[in-house]
Order: C-alpha cells, then structure tokens, then sequence
C-alpha cells in the first residue's frame, strides 16, 4: 500500500472519531423528577400481614405534586404471596386522587376495562363503588376486587389458586375498614 493512502485513511478514522467525541459531548442528562417523592412503605403492616395470611414481596409508593391536569396525588403497589396457598400472588394498588370526578373516571375505566371475562361475583357490595370478578386459565385463577372509597381508588388481584377468592374479600374489608 502506499504512504498516501495510509495517511489518508488514518486522516479519515481521526476525523470520524473527533466527529463522533464532539456530538456525544452534547447528549442530556435525565436528573430525577423533583415532583415525585418515592418510599418503599408497605401498605400492610407486618403484624396485620400474619393475621391475613400474606407476606411481603416489596411495596413501593410514589407520592407527587399535584394540579389542574395531574390529580393523582399517590400511587402504592404492593406484591404480596398467600402463605397458605402454594403459588398464588396478591398485588395491592391504592390510588389517591385529587377529586371525585377523575376518582370515578378511573374506578369505571379500569373495573369495566380490565375485568375478567369468566363473570362479576358481585356488584357494590363493598360500597357504592365496587366491583369484583374471576376469571381462570386452566387452573390458574385470577381475582379482581375494585373499590373506590373517597377519594381512593383501591385495586386487589390475585393470580393462582381458587381458594383466594375469601382472602381477597378478607384484604378488600382490612382495607375498607383501616380508614
């Protein structure tokens, strides 16, 4: 090869790599949101945990600030395991809002949206607001207890074992009955 064409293609991967250093110099930085205040509090305490049967898998609440277009004020999701029954999952979600307007909004999006399709077991018999379905794959069951309680929006689901319907009755009223 001649000298030529060496020094023309080294020429070439200098001006390639200063290029490339120079464009990446200028990317942005994601700095954590300052409008959300994030705590790993459980939902449950442990005491009240062994008394329904459940243990802790991790929790996480987001607490943020709120407005005219932002009216969730707090969001918990929790991931629980019923100890008597093998392979079967609790996840707790609480919603607080701002107002009853998009309080009801979400309640009927998500009880009507996200049920399952197997059938209601009852209506309102939580509260005015309230809905709770089954639905099962083979012999996978999956529970959803929607209750909206002031300005809460409450979620309970379970997936695994039929015999959870009592413990998500039992978690819907621990959680009524807490406020």
């Amino acid at each position: 090869m001649n000298v030529k064409r060496i020094i023309a293609i080294m020429l070439l991967f200098l001006i390639i790599l200063l290029v490339g250093c120079s464009e990446n110099e200028n990317t942005d930085v994601i700095l954590p949101d300052n409008n959300v205040n994030v705590s790993m509090s459980p939902i449950i305490s442990y005491e009240e945990l062994g008394e329904l049967g459940l243990a802790d898998n991790g929790c996480r609440t987001e607490q943020y600030k709120t407005g005219e277009f932002s009216t969730l004020s707090e969001y918990s999701f929790c991931n629980y395991t019923i100890e008597s029954l093998d392979d079967t999952e609790v996840i707790i979600e609480l919603k607080e809002f701002t107002d009853l307007e998009n309080l009801n909004g979400s309640y009927q999006y998500e009880s009507l949206h996200l049920r399952g399709y197997q059938g209601m077991i009852s209506e309102d018999e939580y509260g005015d607001m309230s809905r709770f379905y089954v639905n099962n794959e083979s012999d996978v069951y999956y529970y959803h207890l929607w209750i909206a309680d002031k300005l809460q929006l409450i979620h309970v689901t379970s997936k695994g074992s039929k015999d959870a319907e009592g413990i998500i009755v039992n978690i819907g009223n621990y959680l009524l009955a807490r406020k």
